[in-house]
């Protein structure tokens, strides 16, 4: 098993979500529909978890979510802002073209992989401090940063501390 699928697990153990799946992911529809892939443990998390948030404050950009915490929905939005920032910012650690939402929280807080390599795999998120220019690199794919996040292994200095005294919940709306 991958380290990656690890993560998965981990984080699907800790969502604790006991229905089957009711839904179809056509990969190749909707990565065409973004103009890029997807890594394999963002597709994974999102075959095995509904839409919803974790923590009371945290939401994957899943395909199937609602207007908010869709990743169809909210992509080129987040985008588009995180564009005017690489132009302004010396902080972002992403170049124009290669930075992609992947995650939102309700402080307006946006976590985007860096796609510095051609292989999504191999991307790691970075947080944008909601309405600020703030950068946090992570250097973790989306799982391994999920999960050490809701374990308490990985403090963002972006996030509200009490946030660390929070149980790994996780709340679908779907």
């Amino acid at each position: 098993m991958s380290q990656q699928s690890e993560f998965v697990e981990r984080v699907v153990r800790l969502a604790e979500v006991h229905a089957e799946a009711h839904w179809e992911l056509d990969w190749s529809r909707v990565e065409a529909s973004l103009g890029h892939a997807l890594p394999f443990d963002y597709k994974r998390l999102c075959e095995e978890l509904p839409p919803g948030k974790f923590c009371d404050f945290f939401w994957i950009l899943h395909p199937v979510g609602s207007k908010g915490a869709s990743m169809l929905g909210r992509s080129s939005e987040l985008i588009e802002a995180v564009e005017e920032f690489i132009e302004d910012e010396d902080e972002c650690p992403g170049e124009s073209g290669r930075i992609f939402p992947c995650f939102v929280t309700d402080n307006g807080d946006v976590g985007y992989w860096i796609a510095d390599t051609d292989n999504p795999d191999d991307w790691t998120v970075a947080i944008n401090e909601g309405r600020g220019p703030e950068w946090e690199p992570t250097e973790l794919s989306l799982s391994a940063f999920l999960y050490q996040l809701l374990t308490g292994g990985y403090v963002s200095g972006l996030f509200p501390e009490s946030l660390r005294s929070r149980e790994p919940r996780f709340s679908s709306n779907f």
